[in-house]
């Protein structure tokens, strides 16, 4: 049994629209993340420098700063680390496309449905579904392949 046309029209466009409502959290969130990250590492490494860097430093305090600048360069390699795996740059930017592709999805169903359902045939509604599948899985594909990259590498 066929499901009718109004219901498949409002069900594909609650599920863009969570969709939607999902990604633009999600990019906002890594946006911020990785902009975070991307200035802890440039204010670390700068402060590293300036550490390194001091002149007429009293020989008694000059462990401390060594001491300081080799803790300081340590974090810089940690922080380092953590972008590279989880690289928020990288999710950030998918997102934001995914989210784009998304709205372009609804802007169709709009256009679609603008003159109302009367005659509206199952097929462009139906291939809509199938953009909007085909959306998430390249999304979710994308994610995949970056945490495989990301992944320690073992022999064996």
């Amino acid at each position: 049994m066929t499901m009718p046309i109004k219901e498949k029209v409002e069900a594909l466009r609650n599920q863009i629209d969570d969709q939607i409502e999902g990604f633009d959290r999600r990019r906002h969130e890594t946006r911020k993340i990785a902009f975070r990250v991307r200035f802890a590492v440039v204010s670390v490494s700068a402060l590293t420098s300036v550490v390194i860097g001091l002149q007429g430093v009293p020989d008694a305090v000059q462990p401390h700063f060594k001491n300081t600048a080799l803790v300081l360069s340590v974090l810089v390699t940690a922080i380092s680390a953590l972008e590279a795996f989880y690289n928020h740059r990288a999710l950030w930017i998918r997102y934001t496309a995914t989210f784009t592709e998304l709205k372009a999805l609804r802007a169709r169903l709009d256009y679609l449905t603008a003159g109302g359902l009367t005659g509206l045939e199952d097929a462009p509604i139906d291939q809509l579904f199938e953009d909007f599948q085909t959306v998430l899985r390249n999304t979710n594909d994308y994610w995949f392949q970056l945490r495989k990259e990301t992944e320690p590498k073992t022999n064996g």
